[in-house]
């Protein structure tokens, strides 16, 4: 089918194609489909002549678009998903046929603006290879035409952004990389040194970093000399020195700082000079310091706790000792511009009492196997919840921080699709805190319906092999309190022996539980071990998931570790966690050695 240009659309693109004027390709694209927007329907012809020319400009390159769909240059602006699960592009690279990269081929000879003669050359060029089903060889001499406009377009100033100026130029450089041409080469990396100098003339504050990228990803393309070495170092110490000085609050920015400090350190360090690469990174830490103590307490914590990692790279163990006391000092006033977000549950009186007599069951036996049960987070079901409500484009992407009482950061969680795992024991971590009152419900029924009191639930405890006598005298005292409303005496008794009880199960089906230790002996493995043992792994997945949230998990309450630290807040040691530790104490009660799989509560 031939293609046909509509004359309106025509005389628009004509009217943008002026050789001596800035241009920025995606708003000719706006104004032509505007037009085709006003004309309204058009011919089988027509549709394929507007394709051909407004598509053109609608292709995104790699740099803009992200992870590429396609494996070449040109991606597309945009795509969807429909109903049956197939993928639709805008525009589609398969809707190019071998008329319409004539068509492009025409144009990348005939348009005066050299933007536009480079995306059309480029587009011919590009395509051509990746669509090898086509009967159209790629022509170098599209590759060739579409160089040379990049680089006119940079050496006449006829763009209208200098991030995008940056990215021309590495284009021209990656294409005549690809086809072999030296000369091409060399013209683009003078404009490249060129536009550098002529962006620092003009303001200081430039896009330092895309010159240091494209010189160093293309350092050997460029044959680089030590006098072009030399020029790149000097720049960057420029920026270094210029974003680095408090003193001058229209240029300091210690993040620009830190970003000339790590291009120097790759430089300086190919020249053997590490001396100097250190110098650079502890003066981009100095900038971060003065800027931490004119910032609030949050934002002064989260600056300091980079600047700390960038330290202990650096093996300056006084920068990182300073660090922690800087952390230590500003965590009160961090914790001050924190804000409490809760939310109210209305449940009818009635339908909680149900609930309650159910998981209380008809004997103590079913009422404590039940509170274990209902207490436990489960990581099917929280995965299912973070997986549902990842619907906000941001929040689902913001790094989370979790931060300890003293400032210093725990864990690091990613965004939902990188860090699926962090994002669901963080959320387990929400839903740990919610079991609170349920479990106070559930248990005043146990104990009404039951008779429940402290010698009926260790003769129940007793069954277990994870509760020696020897070890029954520390749960009694523990749960002794617990009854008594002495919360912290019973979190402090019975998180060890939770460890303890876990450890002895693990040996009574079969696993390992010493290491040896360097003077010669064993030791007991950690509660972390005893979870990430092989032989664990019979015990239902459910269980290890709510222990590993609970007890030793930076990502969430991590209680077993920060305890054995003594960095677990006061304040925490209240009623809310000694349940949940009450429990863990219940939960492995439940594990009798004859049959795991069939003893321990399930999902």
């Amino acid at each position: 089918m031939a293609l046909e240009i509509t004359e309106q659309v025509e005389i628009a693109f004509q009217d943008a194609d002026k050789a001596d004027q800035r241009l920025d390709e995606f708003l000719v694209r706006d104004r032509l489909m505007q037009i085709l927007h006003d004309l309204g329907k058009f011919t089988p012809e027509q549709r394929r002549g507007n394709f051909a020319l407004v598509a053109a400009l609608e292709f995104q390159p790699r740099w803009i678009y992200g992870e590429p769909i396609w494996d070449m240059h040109w991606q597309p602006l945009g795509s969807a998903t429909d109903k049956a699960g197939k993928d639709h592009y805008f525009p589609d690279v398969a809707l190019v046929d071998s008329e319409i990269l004539g068509q492009w081929s025409s144009r990348a000879q005939t348009t005066r603006h050299p933007l536009l003669r480079a995306r059309y050359a480029d587009l011919c060029w590009e395509i051509a290879r990746f669509r090898k089903d086509l009967a159209v060889r790629p022509d170098v001499v599209m590759a060739q035409s579409a160089i040379d406009g990049y680089v006119d377009a940079v050496e006449g100033t006829l763009f209208v952004d200098h991030i995008y100026a940056w990215n021309y130029v590495e284009r021209a450089i990656e294409l005549a990389a690809s086809i072999g041409d030296q000369a091409r080469v060399q013209r683009a990396k003078a404009t490249l040194f060129k536009f550098r100098a002529s962006c620092e003339s003009r303001d200081p504050r430039y896009a330092f970093w895309r010159f240091h990228e494209i010189a160093w990803s293309q350092a050997r393309v460029l044959g680089l000399k030590d006098t072009d070495r030399a020029e790149i170092v000097q720049a960057l110490e420029t920026q270094l020195a210029l974003r680095s000085s408090i003193q001058d609050p229209q240029n300091f920015d210690p993040h620009l700082a830190t970003t000339a400090a790590e291009a120097l350190k790759l430089w300086r360090e190919f020249a053997g000079q590490k001396t100097e690469a250190d110098r650079a990174a502890h003066k981009a830490g100095e900038a971060f310091e003065a800027a931490a103590a004119q910032a609030t307490g949050l934002t002064a914590i989260t600056w300091l706790s980079d600047q700390l990692a960038r330290y202990r790279q650096l093996g300056d163990l006084e920068g990182v000792a300073r660090m922690e006391r800087e952390i230590r000092a500003r965590s009160e006033e961090a914790q001050g511009e924190m804000k409490r977000i809760s939310v109210p549950l209305d449940v009818k009186p009635e339908e909680l009492e149900a609930w309650a007599d159910r998981v209380a069951g008809q004997t103590l036996e079913e009422g404590l196997t039940g509170l274990a049960r209902v207490g436990l987070v489960h990581r099917n079901s929280t995965e299912h919840v973070v997986l549902e409500s990842s619907n906000s484009p941001i929040l689902d992407h913001i790094t989370i921080t979790v931060t300890g009482p003293d400032g210093h950061t725990d864990a690091t969680i990613g965004s939902v699709e990188k860090d699926l795992d962090g994002r669901v024991v963080h959320h387990g971590t929400q839903l740990l805190s919610n079991r609170g009152p349920w479990l106070n419900l559930a248990w005043a029924r146990v104990r009404e319906k039951h008779g429940a009191d402290l010698d009926s639930i260790l003769t129940w405890l007793s069954g277990s092999p994870c509760y020696p006598p020897e070890r029954l005298a520390f749960v009694r005292e523990g749960l002794a309190a617990w009854l008594a409303g002495d919360f912290v005496k019973t979190i402090h008794i019975l998180i060890p022996q939770v460890e303890a009880g876990l450890r002895d199960f693990l040996s009574a089906i079969g696993g390992v539980v010493t290491k040896p230790n360097r003077y010669g002996g064993s030791q007991r493995i950690s509660l972390g071990e005893v979870l990430e043992n092989k032989t664990f792994a019979q015990v239902p997945e459910a269980i290890r998931f709510h222990l590993q949230v609970l007890y030793n998990d930076p990502r969430g309450l991590n209680a077993r570790n920060k305890l054995a630290h003594g960095v677990l807040p006061f304040g925490v040691l209240g009623r809310g966690l000694a349940n949940l530790v009450v429990h863990s104490i219940i939960l492995i009660g439940t594990f009798r050695p004859q049959s795991v799989d069939r003893q321990a509560p399930t999902a």
